[in-house]
């Protein structure tokens, strides 16, 4: 997709990161809102690595009523320097807490991943090697399973491209240079929910960065539980699609063509009649719905039309 070519000029960013000077090489940090279930195995997962780089780790507490901070603590150094549970309470989102860990995150590579996931043996080097080979943003590969040993759904995703614009890495394995990341000035707190990792590595990539994907740098992705949950994440998927649009369609961001709105809209119709209840296909076919409909609403509340 050709980007319109105002798109260099683009340079909005909300926040300004007041960093230290650089004392590790590498920063990991991790949004968490109760996580207490989950954090201990990621963190662990981490601190484990075998790594030629000097890093630490950085659990951004973004409001949890549970044990999640206690967990953390309790938490064995490993190989980090060291394990710090930073208050990313006072308002809600993961970017929020993304920019209040990167505040004072004392590497020179930021890596950020999720409190629910597990990264795989050579992680950390395979995004240390790649930042010394020159690489300022980049996106590591995903091998997405279902919760309680459901099965693999799919191995080693990597870059996103499913919007018809610019690829984008999942917030919940990616990396960008602290140099990067301070002239963004950080993650928009406006995207709360959904969206929020996409908008930093399109407007990164507009500013004329280049985004790279680290087969080695691979995580287990727990996704989301089949039926009502998929059904509510897809929903917020679809209403950040609007926002996104709304933000970049200046740029050179397209709507979505009418016959992918159709085609969609047919398979959605075929899984519902040809799958039973709490299966995979009917777990699909209520996602697609969630998509569409959450882009209905928020092309209503945004007075946009993205369908």
């Amino acid at each position: 997709m050709a980007v319109n070519a105002r798109a260099t000029e683009f340079q909005s960013g909300p926040h300004r990161s007041q960093a230290p000077a650089p004392v590790v090489d590498i920063s990991i940090v991790i949004p968490c809102r109760n996580g207490a279930a989950s954090i201990r195995a990621q963190v662990e997962s981490i601190a484990d690595q075998i790594s030629t780089a000097d890093f630490e780790i950085l659990v951004a507490d973004n409001g949890s009523t549970d044990r999640s901070a206690e967990e953390v603590r309790s938490i064995p150094l490993g190989s980090a320097q060291s394990i710090r549970v930073i208050d990313a309470g006072q308002r809600r989102g993961a970017n929020f807490a993304r920019n209040r860990g990167a505040e004072v995150a004392m590497g020179s590579l930021l890596v950020f991943c999720d409190a629910d996931d597990r990264v795989g043996a050579g992680w950390l080097d395979a995004f240390w090697t790649a930042f010394n080979d020159g690489v300022e943003l980049a996106g590591g590969t995903c091998n997405r399973f279902y919760p309680e040993n459901k099965g693999l759904i799919s191995a080693r995703t990597g870059l996103i491209d499913g919007l018809n614009f610019l690829p984008w890495p999942t917030g919940a394995n990616c990396a960008v240079s602290r140099t990067v990341f301070d002239n963004l000035r950080g993650f928009d707190e406006t995207f709360i929910h959904g969206g929020d990792e996409t908008e930093f590595f399109w407007r990164a990539q507009l500013r004329g960065y280049a985004l790279m994907l680290v087969e080695g740098a691979e995580i287990t992705y727990i996704q989301r539980p089949l039926g009502r949950p998929a059904f509510r994440q897809s929903l917020v998927y679809g209403r950040s699609h609007v926002s996104l649009y709304a933000k970049f369609h200046s740029y050179g961001m397209p709507r979505t063509p009418f016959r992918l709105v159709l085609a969609s809209l047919t398979r959605m119709v075929f899984l519902f009649a040809t799958s039973r209840p709490r299966s995979q296909r009917r777990s699909e076919a209520l996602k697609q719905l969630g998509i569409q409909l959450g882009r209905l609403q928020q092309s209503a509340k945004l007075r946009i039309w993205f369908p």
